[in-house]
Formats: C-alpha cells, structure tokens, sequence
C-alpha cells in the first residue's frame, strides 16, 4: 500500500481573506456597494486575521449586522491586536475580539460548552435544555424559552462559534448488558472548532473539569460543572465540590455516582443515566429532596420502576428525561406539584 503525503494548507491570500470577509460581513455585492466607507477599514481587519479561515469569518459574521463605521473602527483598533499570544494563552485575537464583543447570555451560552471535550458531537436539544437550568437564556414575552435557545444556537452558528451542523440525526446509542442498542430520531448535533474550544476553556477554566477515562486535573472546590466518562481515581475527590451545578456524562456507560448526590445542594443539571437500579433508587429516595435548585434531571438507561414521591418537592424541575426506563411503570400522584416542568422525554 502507498503511502500519501500530508497536505499542509497555506493561509489564505490578502485578496482571499478579503474574499471571504466580504461573504460574511456583508453578504452580497448589493450590500457591499452600499457601504463603500467600510471597505478600506474592512480591508485592515481581514488582513490582521493573517490568512486564518476562521478568524475571517467570526470578525465577518461579529460586523454583518452592525454598519456603523464607528464598530469597525474600534475591532480594527482594538488593543487586542497588539497582545502577544502567550499573554492571550494562544487564543487568536480575532477570536477573543468576536467573544468579547458578544452579548452576556450569548457569552455564558458559549464558554459553557467546554465542558464538552474537544472534537466532541453535542446535541444541540440537550445543551439548550441545560442553558435554561443555569438561567442563561433570557425570558421574552411571548416567546418559549426553547424558542429563545434556538435563535442563540443559530447567532453562535452564525458567528462561526458553532459548526459542523447536522440537522434530523438519529442518535444511535449502543447496547451495553442489560440495554439493547437505541436509535433516538431527528436530532441536530454540532462540533466546536479547536480553536473555538480552546477560548472557551480559557474563559471557564477554573470552573469545570472534563474527566476522561478518569484522568483530569484535581476536582477543586472551586469547581462548578463536570462532565465524565467515568471519574476513576478522581471520584474521591468529587465532594470536593460543594458549589457543584453540573454533572453530566459523556458517554452511555454503566456508571455509579461515588458519593451522596445530597451533597450538592446547588446542583441545577444531574445526570444519572445507567445508574444501576438499586444506587440509583437510593439516591432518588434519600437525597433526591435535598436539590432544591435542580432543574435537570437525566435519568435515562436505568431499570427504575417508579419515581419517588420527592421528585414533586423539585419545583424548580424543567426537564425530565426518561429514554428506556423500559421497567418505570408508575410516577408520582402528585406531578401537578411540578409547576416548572416543561418537557419530560422519553423514548423507548
């Protein structure tokens, strides 16, 4: 077998940068034409994104819908040009430009997402259900909250912070002893750039942790989410964090929670997916009452028979998720307890 030699992409041109600039910026000729006192500013910033693809395009996708020569100027003259990248931790300054020039919810919405490794296929429906447990989204009247998340999704798509889309997935999860494989349908899934990855980590880097295989830097007090494959060495360090908000796995593998859920009174998102049954009743039972502030609650791939009677004192509960809880046959009397519920998912 022969063997190929890598490609190594150049960075694109001066004309090339300002090529795709204009495409982003302004979205067609007619646009452009109108605006003839952007061009020359318009000019200097692609050039300073050095022939970067995605630099061109996240300042093109931060200026297309605002025309004011004053806004070009000030991404144009911006002391962040000027910073050394060891000072900025590697992040390109036209990408640190674009983040800083976003909204606050769609900042918090943004840096949240690191806490999905690297390369990692996120399911925009669940990460939009945990944007609404930690109050990123803003309420407006007259519109669903979901509805919300979706046009935050779509602007951070938009701005090049989000790619690789891919819309009406079927999510396949597979099969483990005592689960049969699961395709769940018409799912939309994306992917953070590397370099898009590495700003969020840099905007949240002490607050979460991504455990993989068990292997992660030390659980601290001062961390707020973590999401896991399996904590391994580390699980004994987990009650480390009091002020814990998130816990979400990674992968559907069987998986037991190393300590009291009860714990974590400021938990907003749980995750206990293939639980085994006898932890996860225990756990539901004895602290389910004890997280108060949860929002979030994932209790799919477990052969739980019935929900406890606790579930209603959550009356902050917006989501509940169910995918095969084949043996749940009963669930509390007093649901209606559960004013905040907004979507409870299942799927068998």
């Amino acid at each position: 077998m022969s063997k190929s030699q890598p490609h190594i992409l150049k960075p694109l041109s001066e004309d090339g940068c300002w090529s795709l600039f204009c495409q982003r910026a302004f979205g067609n000729l007619i646009e452009e034409a109108a605006h003839p006192n952007l061009a020359p500013i318009g000019r200097e910033i692609a050039k300073k994104c050095r022939g970067i693809p995605l630099a061109v395009t996240t300042l093109g996708g931060l200026l297309y819908d605002k025309k004011s020569e004053s806004r070009w100027k000030s991404v144009r003259d911006s002391e962040l040009w000027s910073l050394p990248e060891e000072t900025e931790n590697g992040i390109l300054p036209a990408l640190r430009l674009s983040y800083n020039y976003l909204r606050p919810h769609l900042k918090q919405c943004f840096a949240f997402c690191a806490i999905f490794p690297q390369d990692y296929k996120i399911e925009k429906e669940l990460v939009i259900k945990l944007w609404m447990a930690h109050g990123f989204i803003p309420t407006d009247q007259g519109m669903e909250l979901e509805d919300i998340g979706n046009e935050i999704f779509d602007e951070l798509v938009m701005r090049s912070f989000f790619q690789d889309v891919k819309e009406n997935v079927e999510i396949y999860i597979p099969s483990t002893a005592s689960n049969p494989c699961v395709y769940i349908p018409d799912w939309t899934t994306f992917r953070m750039h590397d370099l898009m990855h590495d700003l969020a980590h840099s905007v949240l880097e002490n607050e979460y942790r991504v455990v993989l295989n068990g292997k992660s830097k030390d659980i601290s007090p001062r961390i707020r989410h973590v999401s896991s494959n399996g904590l391994g060495i580390l699980a004994a360090s987990l009650p480390k964090a009091q002020m814990l908000r998130t816990y979400v796995m990674l992968e559907q593998v069987a998986f037991q929670f190393p300590c009291d859920v009860g714990l974590f009174k400021c938990l907003r998102a749980l995750d206990f997916m293939r639980q085994d049954k006898e932890e996860v009743e225990k756990q539901l039972s004895t602290s389910l009452g004890n997280l108060q502030h949860l929002r979030y609650l994932n209790l799919s791939f477990t052969s739980i028979e019935m929900l406890p009677e606790s579930l209603t004192s959550l009356c902050y509960l917006q989501t509940l998720i169910l995918i095969h809880c084949t043996k749940l046959c009963e669930l509390p009397r007093e649901m209606c307890k559960l004013t905040n519920l907004r979507c409870m998912f299942g799927h068998q």
